[in-house]
């Protein structure tokens, strides 16, 4: 996978080691106003954008839209006079802050601090590096209120959650909300971030501040090394758009800025201090060793406010060009040093909330003697800081009596791998150095203002982590070993074709027979590799092939009553089983045993998932409930509750974030799986609501009904999109395309149909001769879509063409189940078998 170049991120993980709070890589201000102490808000790609600010009374304009947090109970925190501190100089004026990777600082071949007004040499030693340039330095002011301000916000966080859920933009979470307790301001910057893919380079620039200028950096660095770069100078206003094209990284040829004139006003904040609180709810579900195969995406222009146009009747998809549209970057965000710390409070002590700011971890790495880790994990885990924790359950660190002897220090740093020198520490930020990463020549497009962040093609000799999820426990999926047992193998072809069909449509290409049960198969799934297969039946036995050969691989009874769901995990060679009796297990396929059991419903349960990362279980029942479980240690993490009738059907969101549940008291129910709340409540259908599912987007969703309507919504607002009513019985499937453009319903009418997923125009209908449609899939790249028919064989259409690629005869009896594993179709019925299908040309 390769790295990718986000200027914001690189500039304040090489930064934040200044000891100054988190650099802003755009420190202008928003629309609203400037940073002030008492926002609360969140950052985004390197700015700080407010949701409201605490220290106001509920009377302030601020709060004319959208009401107080919390209320008619809002409280404003009364800041107390002698609390705040106000440093004029604390970064002087003329300035550059650099990473460690810049050293040999020189000027005229002298070394000296680095201060602006000559030309600056830098002997850089590869990596990333990012560098700040002040004209009149910066302007500190703080808020030193502890406890006081602690038990403010552990009163308060959950009404500012709860308020900000709407406000939030995709990608940000509930605990990426902070309190502003202090601001670094300036006048006039220059920022810049680079990468680049050599080993070490001689590195110069000139910046002749004030604005405009003609700064520049010059990079020497051998021909076989490519380099990356972007830079910002501001207030971006005051610049005339002429100096877009000029960057901050430019050659010695480089030409003057044109002068504007202009009054600077120390506005610009290049640094923020600030508290972060969570919840111990919140750090089961972050504490969870995953890293997401996609990050949360960049909904900034959302699909669902009109920027795709409406497909058209006879629509034919270019899947590679549809795909992309919905495939939008996601959030890329610096590593916070304070998620360590409240990590650890959580690891280590009792506390239901846990509360962190800025100072606690400069005061943590100079109190050891340490320059500030990239990561603070092993650095708190080796130094064992006290955490105090009050009777309101809210912990925090406590450096009161914290001290380390001199052998304890000594190993300490030396697991750290830092310098155990203070001053040391403190005059150089310590950022541990990434490996060299190459970039093309052609990446080096100078940025401002609203910039493209090119990505960084890999270097080949460079291994990183996989975006898979990984998780504490478990293996992935290995060669597993076949358990002695029948072969089931190829099987016969049939040479029948029933009435109606037409014989030159039908491919019996039936691959393998599956046939070991004694009762009907109800279901049946693919792992996500290829290689196994599972079937549950009503015989109470779960079975798993080997997906080449046939050969049962393990055989699993549950008791006395029907299997009604299986499901494979997304990485680990591990199947989820919902059993009628109330059960829910997780079967291990390498060694067979049951690696954990979830608590029982209190009656039949109707189905259970994996979310799509893997971290989540859900499971519904006849109890009206939706559970919520953990993964890896069956922990029951939440119970969705709300519903009055029996749940029928769930789905996730791609994303893992959202669920939605249709029931038997005809509504659906969006729920944030975080926090256990309902998002939207959707009341429209005449009946109960069978089947539902997300657009690849997650901001719409589609619902079935018993009332013969497929219904789209926005899941923000509530907001009915359209009315799908050309069926004429009860829908029983439904789901969007992986394009996100078009939808598919099929019903009991015998029809299966496709319509725009934005004005609701038919673009295919498939009528079958009045016979049932029992079951229906659509293939991951959504070409296909296969359905088992009311004369029990299984057919493919094109999705694009509506034309009939293939028919698969060979079961006796209803399809129960269809399922899409690359060119073959899983099939399960009530003949007690379940057959593989290869679909040719």
């Amino acid at each position: 996978m390769s790295d990718e170049f986000h200027a914001h991120k690189i500039y304040a993980q090489r930064l934040y080691g200044l000891g100054h709070g988190m650099p802003l890589w755009v420190p202008e201000p928003t629309a609203n106003s400037e940073v002030e102490i008492g926002d609360v808000g969140y950052l985004y790609k390197g700015r700080f954008y407010r949701l409201f600010n605490a220290t106001l009374p509920a009377s302030d304009p601020i709060f004319e839209e959208n009401g107080c947090p919390g209320g008619t109970a809002y409280q404003p925190f009364q800041a107390q006079s002698t609390a705040m501190f106000d440093l004029p100089d604390a970064i002087p004026p003329k300035s550059t802050l650099y990473c460690k990777s810049l050293r040999q600082l020189q000027i005229d071949g002298q070394a000296a601090t680095p201060v602006v007004g000559g030309g600056l040499s830098f002997q850089y030693t590869g990596g990333r590096g990012a560098i700040l340039v002040l004209e009149d330095g910066a302007v500190n002011k703080e808020l030193h209120e502890g406890r006081r301000l602690a038990n403010y916000m552990r009163q308060n966080y959950e009404s500012w959650n709860e308020w900000a859920q709407e406000k939030l933009p995709e990608g940000i979470e509930h605990d990426d909300i902070i309190f502003v307790r202090g601001w670094m301001k300036t006048t006039q910057w220059a920022v810049a971030a680079f990468a680049d893919g050599g080993r070490a380079a001689s590195l110069s620039f000139n910046t002749n501040l004030p604005l405009p200028a003609n700064p520049s950096l010059t990079m020497s660095v051998s021909s076989n090394v490519s380099f990356s770069k972007q830079h910002r100078i501001g207030p971006s206003r005051l610049v005339q758009r002429v100096t877009q094209n000029r960057p901050l990284l430019t050659a010695p040829d480089s030409q003057p800025h044109i002068p504007v004139e202009f009054e600077p006003k120390a506005n610009q904040c290049v640094f923020l201090q600030y508290y972060k609180i969570k919840s111990r709810r919140w750090w089961i579900w972050r504490s969870m060793e995953i890293k997401a195969a996609a990050e949360p995406r960049d909904l900034s222009r959302p699909p669902d406010e009109g920027s795709f146009p409406p497909v058209p009747a006879g629509y034919t998809s270019d899947t590679s060009s549809v795909l992309e549209l919905e495939s939008v970057p996601g959030v890329s965000r610096p590593h916070d040093p304070i998620d360590d710390i409240l990590d650890y409070i959580f690891k280590n002590s009792e506390a239901e909330v846990a509360i962190g700011n800025d100072g606690d971890v400069y005061t943590l790495c100079r109190q050891i003697g340490v320059a500030v880790p990239e990561n603070l994990t092993s650095l708190l885990e080796s130094a064992m800081p006290f955490i105090e924790v009050n009777e309101d359950r809210l912990g925090m660190l406590s450096f009161e009596g914290f001290e380390l002897h001199a052998a304890e220090r000594a190993n300490i740093t030396q697991i750290a791998g830092t310098s155990a020198d203070p001053e040391m520490a403190e005059e150089t930020p310590t950022l541990s150095m990434d490996q060299p990463i190459a970039v093309s020549e052609n990446d080096l497009t100078p940025a401002f203002e609203q910039h493209v962040e090119p990505p960084l093609p890999s270097d080949p000799s460079f291994v990183g982590s996989s975006e898979s999820a990984t998780f504490g426990a478990g293996t992935s999926y290995t060669d597993i070993p076949d358990e002695e047992g029948p072969i089931a193998g190829p099987s016969r072809h049939s040479d029948e074709a029933p009435g109606d069909i037409h014989t030159s449509r039908v491919k019996a290409h039936e691959q393998l027979l599956l046939q070991e049960h004694e009762g009907s198969v109800v279901c049946c799934d693919i792992s996500p590799d290829g290689r196994y297969l599972a079937t549950g039946s009503e015989d109470a036995v779960v079975r798993v092939w080997d997906a080449s050969t046939g050969n049962r691989i393990r055989s699993c009874p549950r008791g006395t009553q029907s299997i009604v769901s299986v499901m494979f995990h997304p990485t680990r060679p591990e199947l989820l089983v919902a059993s009628a009796d109330g059960s829910v297990i997780i079967l291990h396929i390498e060694d067979g045993s049951i690696r954990s059991v979830l608590g029982e419903h209190e009656g039949d349960v109707c189905a259970a998932a994996f979310s799509p990362d893997g971290r989540i279980i859900a499971s519904v029942s006849v109890d009206f409930v939706i559970g919520l479980w953990h993964a890896d240690t069956g922990e029951r993490l939440a119970n969705l509750v709300g519903h009055t009738a029996v749940v029928l059907c769930l789905a996730f969101s791609a994303d893992s974030k959202r669920l939605i549940s249709g029931s038997g008291d005809h509504i659906a129910c969006v729920w944030d799986v975080m926090t256990a709340n309902a998002l939207a409540i959707l009341q429209e259908h005449e009946e109960v609501v069978t089947c539902a599912a997300f657009s690849p987007d997650g901001l719409r969703v589609i619902t079935g009904s018993d009332d013969g309507t497929a219904r789209i919504w926005k899941v923000k607002g509530e907001e009915e999109l359209v009315t799908l009513g050309e069926h004429t019985a009860p829908i029983h499937f439904v789901t969007f395309f992986p394009d996100g453009q078009r939808v598919l319903s099929a019903s009991d009418d015998g029809t299966i149909k496709m319509f725009s997923s934005w004005d609701g125009s038919r673009i295919h209908s498939w009528e079958d001769n009045d016979q049932t449609v029992t079951s229906v899939a659509v293939s991951d790249d959504g070409s296909l879509i296969c359905a088992g028919v009311g004369n029990n064989s299984v057919k493919v259409w094109n999705a694009d063409t509506g034309e009939l690629v293939t028919e698969f005869v060979g079961h006796t009896d209803k399809v129960n189940m269809v399922k899409f594993a690359g060119d073959r179709v899983l099939s399960a019925s009530d003949d007690r078998s379940a057959r593989v299908w290869k679909i040719e040309g």
